[in-house]
C-alpha cells in the first residue's frame, strides 16, 4: 500500500516572491488592531478591573463548579474560581463592590456565609486593577526580552530582532481580535499569548536553522 503524499516530491514553492502580498497584509492587520484597540480597548474581566482575592482551603477537594454558582447566585458581580496549588487549595475573586471599604467588607462575609463552616480562609486582600495590568504587561515584555536575548545568542542579533518583531506582530494581532470581539480579558487570556509566543519562537527558530543553514551552503544565490 502506498504511502498518502498531500506534497508532490520536488515540489516548490516560491514564498518569497508573495513578500509584499504579505507585508502589505500583515500591515493591514496591525493597523487594523491598533485602532480597534486605541477606540475600542479591551474587554477586561475581574483579574484586571481589581477586586477582592480570597484564598481558601477545603476539608476535601473542592466542587469549584457548584461553589462558583453559589457565589454567583450572591449578585456581586463577576466572579471568578481557580484551584491554586491543589484541588483543596482555591483562589477566589470578586469584583470590585460600588461604595466604600464597608461595601468590600460585606460582600466578604456574604462569601463566607455562603461557603460556610469547614472552610479555612488563609488570605483576604485587595488587589487594584492597575498592578494586576502591569503584571500582565511585564510577564508578556519580559518573555519577549528573554527570546531576544536567547536567539541572539543561538544565531546572530539580526535573527534576534526578526524574531521579535515577527512575535509582535503575532500578539498585536491577536490582541487586535480580542478589542474587535470584546472577548474578556483575563489572566488566561496572558497565559494564551504567552502560550503563543512559544510556539511562534519555536516555528522561527526551525526556520531561523534551515535559513542559516542554506545561507553558508548557496553563498553566491541572491538572498530571497
Amino acid at each position: 500500500m502506498r504511502p498518502m503524499k498531500f506534497v508532490r516530491p520536488g515540489t516548490t514553492i516560491r514564498f518569497m516572491e508573495q513578500r509584499i502580498w504579505a507585508y502589505c497584509a500583515s500591515a493591514l492587520l496591525i493597523v487594523v488592531s491598533l485602532v480597534a484597540f486605541a477606540v475600542q480597548g479591551l474587554n477586561f474581566g475581574i483579574d484586571f478591573t481589581g477586586g477582592t482575592l480570597i484564598e481558601i482551603r477545603t476539608a476535601e477537594p473542592a466542587d469549584t463548579a457548584a461553589m462558583r454558582g453559589t457565589l454567583s447566585d450572591l449578585g456581586l458581580g463577576g466572579v471568578s474560581l481557580q484551584e491554586f496549588g491543589s484541588p483543596r487549595d482555591i483562589l477566589i475573586r470578586l469584583q470590585q463592590q460600588e461604595g466604600d471599604e464597608q461595601a468590600q467588607i460585606a460582600a466578604i462575609e456574604r462569601v463566607k456565609a455562603a461557603l460556610g463552616a469547614g472552610v479555612e480562609y488563609r488570605r483576604v486582600e485587595y488587589v487594584g486593577p492597575q498592578e494586576l495590568i502591569q503584571s500582565g504587561f511585564m510577564a508578556v515584555g519580559l518573555a519577549l526580552l528573554a527570546i531576544l536575548i536567547y536567539v541572539s545568542f543561538r544565531f546572530e542579533w539580526q535573527f534576534g530582532v526578526g524574531a521579535v518583531i515577527a512575535l509582535l506582530h503575532d500578539i498585536t494581532v491577536t490582541v487586535g481580535i480580542f478589542a474587535i470581539t470584546q472577548i474578556e480579558f483575563n489572566l488566561s487570556t496572558v497565559a494564551a499569548v504567552l502560550t503563543i509566543i512559544g510556539y511562534s519562537i519555536n516555528d522561527t527558530v526551525v526556520v531561523f536553522d534551515r535559513v542559516r543553514e542554506n545561507l553558508r551552503r548557496y553563498k553566491s544565490l541572491p538572498t530571497a
